[in-house]
């Protein structure tokens, strides 16, 4: 057999022809593909104990690339932050002594708004802390207020943070109160700088909005007319703020009980539906809207 097997492998003596097969060609010369029929055994069906194994192989697969994907989008998130963060170290040291926030304003700021880092939760507890008793103090030079002025997003994001860790610590210590008193008297010495003043409100709306579900009746009553002056005021931004933070009082306070559903929240949606009919300009619609909203 080795023998015959060599003998066929060996090239043709000199002076024979080896006959090649010619390929096969259409009628413009181009060779043709030849397909031939194979016949495939039918696999039987999977069990229903397979089935599940390939199932459960998929969801496992699966789990492992979203755990890769999370981890790399946390990753990317955490070097972006750190960017933004040292750009805005960068801007605040460049401002000077007389800018409303040092650079070490700018750390308490920093600390309060990691409130969930882990291994940082005790600095966060006492930067919050430290800067809820300035709010409560003198709201209007505070922290929390002066870092609303600047125009600088990264620091508006990291202060709106640490403040909305601030009303955390208000509500937990029984303080809603008196923060929110305190956040309306800086809503009632607005800055004289238009721009100033849009951003200052906004910042201090969104953190009322926090303090849902720990005010009691008369606060929120007070609250709510002082926010309809706002619903149809100048700044369109402002207004907008405070149908948001009506919303997210009003919600838990008829939930719990502390108001009616049938009496103040009601009669806010009727007024403001026909002030929608009555309305002749676009402060008078937003106004309305607000409180339709």
């Amino acid at each position: 057999a080795a023998a015959a097997a060599a003998d066929e492998a060996a090239p043709a003596p000199a002076g024979e022809v080896e006959e090649v097969a010619e390929p096969e060609v259409d009628a413009d010369g181009k060779p043709v593909r030849v397909f031939h029929e194979v016949d495939i055994p039918e696999r039987p069906p999977l069990s229903e104990e397979e089935l599940a194994a390939v199932r459960a192989s998929i969801e496992e697969r699966e789990r492992i690339s979203a755990a890769y994907e999370a981890g790399e989008a946390a990753t990317r998130a955490a070097a972006a932050e750190a960017e933004a963060v040292e750009k805005a170290r960068a801007v605040v040291a460049s401002k000077g002594a007389g800018w409303k926030v040092s650079p070490a304003d700018f750390e308490r700021i920093l600390s309060a708004a990691r409130s969930s880092a882990a291994g940082k939760a005790e600095a966060a507890e006492a930067a919050t802390a430290a800067m809820l008793d300035e709010l409560l103090a003198a709201a209007g030079g505070s922290l929390l207020v002066r870092a609303l002025v600047p125009d600088t997003k990264v620091l508006r994001e990291r202060a709106i943070r640490a403040g909305a860790a601030a009303m955390a610590a208000a509500a937990a210590a029984g303080k809603a109160e008196a923060t929110l008193a305190a956040l309306e008297s800086v809503l009632d010495a607005p800055p004289s700088d238009a721009a100033v003043a849009e951003r200052v409100a906004t910042g201090v709306l969104s953190s009322v909005s926090r303090l849902a579900g720990s005010l009691q009746a008369a606060s929120l009553l007070r609250f709510l007319g002082r926010a309809r002056a706002l619903f149809g005021g100048e700044s369109a931004a402002v207004g907008m703020e405070a149908a948001l933070a009506v919303s997210a009082l009003l919600r838990p306070a008829i939930c719990s009980g502390v108001l009616t559903e049938d009496a103040e929240p009601l009669s806010l949606l009727r007024e403001s539906l026909a002030a929608v009919k009555a309305a002749s300009s676009a402060a008078e619609a937003r106004a309305a809207a607000g409180g339709v909203g």
